[in-house]
């Protein structure tokens, strides 16, 4: 499995740009990037389409990619869960041939939603490994096509992003309420952003947000409570596990407690695979770039679990989250099943 560049420039220039990757603020805000280089007149809305590879089929995509445009500009169609489309190898083969016969009017954003995962040693990309077809066919169109990743920041390249995106927002941060703000949400870009945001508001934009402020405002789910959530579901304590999901859904919203129980049981799992591979705490310190009272306490938690029980979980987590994004199912219920289901079933 392979990683990335993390120096490589992020944008994306090219007519089949194939964005993916865990950062989904980053890519965002490349499709965002995109849009602003567009003319800015009343028919740029009907040259830009929205798909999701969930909800749609070859057919539509191709119908979208083949109108041809209102005015000046081109089409653009921008395709979230992109490899969704090409499940079956007759659909990649479609699929390719649709992208070989692009009309030179039409610009397609692929979004590839990714995870980097510890495997046999090696850390790679879970999605875009399985896609060989895909970056096999954009290497041999270099110029027409481009793949680009986006990876998480670290936890230690965080407070650096934080500053950043605050000035991106339009605001600034000091330097320690960056440091304070990293250490308590982690490298989820998508909740510090929004976070930002509200402190930003906050402060009205007239002054640097301090770390008085992040106290005020982003009291954090705090890490020993999702540990002891986990250990209640791996114990099969369902009654504990819903009075800790209680306790954290009083002290913070809901999606907020979503994001750290997802990147908990990222790791959990990312701690198991290199247990079960011969790994000790100090190597997985390592390689999750946390400190060392986490990594110990995710061995310990790892042990209680085995990889497929993990894997079930994080899949699980998977599709609750989508049901969430799309409305299927209310958060605060989302977590509520969650808990309950997990720690039934262990």
């Amino acid at each position: 499995m392979s990683t990335t560049n993390e120096t490589e420039n992020k944008e994306c220039n090219a007519q089949i740009c194939i964005l993916h990757g865990e950062d989904e603020v980053a890519i965002q805000r490349e499709v965002q990037r995109h849009l602003n280089e567009r003319p800015k007149d009343s028919l740029a809305e009907l040259n830009l389409t929205r798909l999701d590879g969930q909800q749609t089929n070859l057919a539509e995509l191709a119908n979208n990619l083949n109108t041809l445009p209102f005015g000046e500009g081109g089409r653009m169609v921008v395709v979230s869960h992109a490899l969704e489309l090409a499940k079956s190898e007759a659909a990649r083969e479609e699929l390719l041939k649709m992208l070989e016969n692009l009309p030179e009017s039409s610009i397609v954003i692929f979004i590839i939603p990714d995870e980097l995962k510890y495997f046999k040693g090696k850390k790679g990309w879970v999605n875009l490994e399985k896609a060989g077809w895909l970056t096999e066919w954009a290497a041999k169109h270099g110029e027409q096509a481009k793949i680009k990743t986006y990876s998480l920041p670290t936890i230690y390249t965080m407070p650096k992003w934080v500053q950043e995106e605050a000035e991106l927002q339009g605001g600034k941060i000091e330097q320690g309420a960056a440091i304070e703000l990293a250490n308590a949400l982690g490298n989820d870009t998508m909740l510090v952003s929004q976070e930002i945001s509200k402190l930003i508001t906050y402060t009205g934009g007239q002054r640097a947000i301090s770390s008085e402020d992040v106290r005020l405002l982003c009291s954090p789910v705090a890490r020993e409570d999702i540990f002891a959530l986990t250990d209640a579901i791996a114990s099969g304590d369902a009654r504990t596990a819903m009075r800790l999901l209680d306790i954290s859904l009083q002290n913070q919203p809901e999606v907020s407690v979503f994001a750290m129980i997802v990147r908990h049981f990222r790791q959990l799992l990312t701690a198991a695979e290199m247990v079960s591979e011969g790994s000790n705490a100090e190597q997985v310190r390592s390689e999750l770039r946390t400190f060392d009272f986490v990594a110990e306490k995710l061995v310990r938690q790892a042990r209680r679990f085995t990889l497929e029980q993990l894997e079930q979980i994080f899949q699980r987590l998977d599709r609750l989250d989508e049901e969430m994004k799309d409305g299927r199912t209310p958060a605060d219920l989302a977590l509520q099943l969650f808990v309950a289901e997990m720690a039934r079933v262990r």
